[in-house]
């Protein structure tokens, strides 16, 4: 007796995802169908590790084997194998993902496994709800209790979605039924139609809310970084004013010393007190951010933690356009044909920050600082071109800027190496 079966494959030459219906015949866990000299045919001949089957409410991933006339599709019950091929493919196009994935909002899901402990990735399609990110949790069409819910379910508090080029941490929100998961069922049936058929599965749908990470001192000096859940109210960012939170008692302590890391963005911020709730608004003056950092950069050889954790910095010394003063700015930077290479990007602002036009004006007058040794350098600026675009892209590979940061923004951000004077 045979069975109606979709064959999805990747057309060999355009890399669009094909759906061709056939018809095979169960053997065993096993399903059959006829070589036939056709399109599918070449596309798994092409792309043998793209192939996935619908039959019925079942979907997996098929692995293909060849016997004389016929071709015999196998669960492929090594996941992981799959999803290390799908996770590659999505860093390196920075989250776009052509074939099957071609109509499909993917992102990928890092949870703490609750049982071993060790990091785990999912790639998964979502449908934006608000700020909101949705999620079915649901294997091939069935709902199933999948490895990344349990996760969540374990360890709730570290969570983070990888979305492009960037990685945000993010509270998920767990549905299962009730007048809010029919509204949440909709908004994943107007984006995934073919959802519909599995409403009665009842399956979870999960809602992960990005968060932000705020920076606060604490009373010994040491900066603490929490990852906290928020609400905008315009240009304005909200958080639950948590006072028994040891980062609430530090803003008592330093009200002026709060930090915020959201949308690829960090910035200080100004605090006003409302109703239970703590208003955070982006400081437009960076003198004291930056004087923390290059306090902790001298005292700890370098290190600075928040925002920084992990990350190289250097101190570039300018002197002011205009004043004629001294400034000292903390930046990303890497080593690049012994030179210090830093990016103008101003985080993502729509000018040329500050120290760019001091650079550029008194050329003569620049330092670098590192942890161990300061040199005069000599500034060499690529602003546009094939050598600007390929510097951009190394900052980008090294995970030193964004490229969120240039969406929408109508200048191209300057790369500057700085290379020691000699003599």
């Amino acid at each position: 007796m045979s069975d109606n079966l979709e064959l999805h494959t990747v057309d060999a030459q355009t890399g669009v995802e094909r759906v061709t219906p056939l018809s095979c015949v169960r053997d065993g866990d096993d399903l059959v169908i006829e070589v036939a000299e056709a399109a599918w045919f070449h596309d798994i001949e092409a792309n043998p590790d793209e192939v996935t089957a619908h039959l019925g409410d079942e979907w997996f991933v098929a692995e293909v084997l060849t016997e004389g006339a016929v071709l015999r599709l196998r669960r492929q019950t090594d996941f992981a194998r799959y999803n290390a091929r799908v996770i590659d493919r999505y860093r390196a196009n920075r989250g776009v993902l052509g074939g099957k994935y071609e109509k499909v909002d993917l992102l990928l899901l890092h949870t703490t496994g609750a049982k071993s402990g060790a990091r785990r990735i999912n790639p998964l399609a979502y449908a934006k709800d608000g700020d909101d990110f949705l999620v079915a949790a649901i294997s091939g069409r069935v709902a199933v209790r999948t490895n990344w819910l349990v996760n969540l379910a374990a360890h709730p508090d570290q969570v983070e979605l990888e979305l492009g080029d960037r990685s945000v941490p993010a509270a998920g929100r767990v549905v299962t039924g009730g007048a809010e998961w029919d509204r949440l069922f909709e908004v994943l049936v107007r984006r995934y139609p073919h959802l519909a058929r599995s409403r009665d599965r009842g399956f979870p749908i999960v809602g992960f809310a990005p968060q932000l990470w705020l920076t606060s001192t604490t009373e010994a000096g040491e900066r603490r970084r929490t990852r906290l859940g928020f609400t905008r109210d315009g240009d304005a960012l909200v958080i639950d004013a948590d006072r028994d939170a040891d980062w609430f008692q530090d803003f008592r302590a330093h009200p002026d010393q709060l930090t915020v890391e959201v949308d690829d963005a960090f910035f200080g911020v100004d605090v006003q007190e409302r109703d239970g709730t703590l208003v955070l608004r982006q400081r437009t003056d960076f003198r004291q951010v930056n004087a923390r950092v290059i306090a902790d950069f001298r005292a700890n050889r370098g290190v600075v933690g928040g925002h920084f954790t992990g990350r190289e910095l250097v101190l570039l010394h300018t002197v002011g356009a205009r004043s004629g003063e001294p400034r000292t700015h903390p930046l990303l930077y890497l080593w690049h044909d012994g030179a210090v290479l830093i990016a103008a990007s101003g985080g993502g602002t729509p000018h040329h920050p500050a120290w760019f036009h001091n650079l550029r004006s008194r050329p003569d007058q620049v330092e670098v600082e590192l942890p161990d040794r300061r040199f005069a350098a000599i500034p060499e600026i690529v602003s546009d071109g094939p050598e600007r675009d390929r510097l951009w892209e190394l900052f980008l590979g090294a995970e030193l800027s964004s490229r969120g940061h240039t969406t929408g923004m109508s200048r191209v951000i300057p790369m500057v190496l700085l290379r020691e004077r000699s003599g």
